[in-house]
């Protein structure tokens, strides 16, 4: 990571008296994990080592269908373990995934390497967020999760913006040196980690984990208090993710389309990361104003709209504006969503759910986005106006059954 990058963990780790060490910790861990520089070059090292698009494409599918299959499992172990073991795992685990893909030369070995890595990532996926929450509640102290996720969210965009910047000038020095920064990120991720403390606490008013308490939260999942709220909030932020993920996938031609160079294609590409950081800024901000409610439904709502009338964009400038608003709304979203999504889940089965959720996103996006494909090949960017009239009704109908009604939990229908 960046000697600057350093300097802001430093910074967290130094400041908010209000958030305990392990908190603190958290953060800085989600901090590095977002400036790996493995992601920003690797279809570019595959591409080096000889590989073609299709085996490349091969590999991201496969990679994506050992994340849905692995996902809950790996949930399940990080309650079942402990969500600390499962971060340590997983760590450990992806780090050997990016050292089998240094001596990938062949698509059976680029395959194995991505089935290690993805495993790695499943067990960290979930478990991160759920162990932050579960620090706060310790403590007393999950009020403050909107702030420690706006917090944690913002610093990651930061810290993914440095790695775009970092990674393409390492490996045109050597293709191999990105990977190896990452693995040493790997080390730095593990140090952190080794020194959180799992709290181990179940939800309040849920006991001890004997069998009645297990039978009052399924008692309570039957009746849809959590469920409506879970679920709701889930399918909403999934369909979401469908629309600004697919544009974010097909924005530089977009911008290109509108007659943006390659010498200025890099700085509007930088808005968007620009855009997540300030609605990561915003949203506690907002909701402070305004209410979580509010924010979630016109944050939603102005993504969606803004990606349907994109295509009207008449020059790239006025499309990176658009693509900062989309960007903007949907971390704002993210932001907020984090939050609620976690009151609405008993500390038992937390990484679970949320496990649930990172599969049911990847899930959707490896089942729609070849059909995303397929329609912007067929019709064109105008075709972005089509899926933004389809996803913006059902994503609102899901966020009133998720934040409004009688089986909403007390600490969302109260909001």
């Amino acid at each position: 990571m960046p000697p600057v990058g350093m300097r802001w963990i430093a910074r967290g780790l130094s400041s908010s008296s209000g958030m305990n060490r392990s908190v603190k910790l958290l953060v800085a861990f989600k901090v590095v994990s977002s400036a790996s520089l493995l992601p920003v070059i690797f279809v570019l090292f595959l591409q080096g080592r000889g590989f073609s698009f299709f085996e490349i494409a091969l590999v991201n599918s496969f990679g994506s269908l050992v994340t849905v299959l692995a996902e809950v499992p790996a949930g399940w172990m990080g309650d079942r373990y402990g969500l600390r073991r499962s971060l340590l795992c997983g760590v450990s685990v992806s780090g050997l995934g990016i050292l089998a893909l240094i001596g990938s030369t062949e698509l059976l070995h680029a395959l194995g390497a991505e089935l290690i890595f993805c495993v790695g990532a499943a067990l960290i996926s979930g478990a991160d967020t759920a162990l932050i929450y579960n620090c706060l509640e310790s403590s007393g102290e999950e009020g403050s999760f909107l702030k420690v996720t706006s917090q944690y969210r913002s610093n990651s965009y930061l810290a993914s913006f440095a790695a775009k910047l970092v990674a393409p000038p390492l490996f045109g020095l050597l293709d191999i040196l990105p990977l190896i920064v990452s693995i040493a990120l790997c080390f730095v991720g593990l140090l952190l980690l080794s020194a959180v403390k799992d709290p181990a606490v179940a939800a309040k008013g849920e006991g001890d984990g004997s069998g009645s308490a297990r039978g009052r939260v399924w008692g309570e999942l039957k009746r849809g208090r959590y469920l409506r709220a879970f679920g709701g909030m889930c399918l909403a932020s999934s369909l979401l993710t469908v629309g600004v993920s697919n544009f974010s996938v097909y924005v530089a031609p977009f911008l290109q389309s509108l007659g943006a160079e390659s010498s200025a294609l890099g700085l509007a590409l930088a808005v968007g990361s620009l855009g997540g950081y300030c609605g990561s800024r915003v949203a506690p901000l907002l909701v402070n104003r305004f209410s979580e409610r509010s924010v979630l439904v016109w944050s939603a709502l102005g993504g969606l709209s803004t990606f349907g009338v994109a295509p009207g964009a008449g020059s790239w400038p006025v499309g990176s504006v658009f693509y900062f608003i989309i960007t903007c709304c949907s971390a704002g979203f993210y932001t907020v969503a984090s939050p609620v999504i976690n009151r609405s889940i008993p500390s038992r089965w937390r990484a679970t759910a949320l496990s649930s959720l990172a599969m049911v996103d990847e899930a959707m996006f490896l089942l729609l986005d070849p059909v995303f494909g397929w329609t912007v090949d067929s019709f064109g960017y105008d075709i972005y106006a089509v899926w933004a009239a389809a996803l913006a009704p059902a994503v609102l109908i899901l966020l009133l059954l998720a934040l409004f009604g009688r089986f909403a939990p007390g600490g969302i229908a109260g909001m």
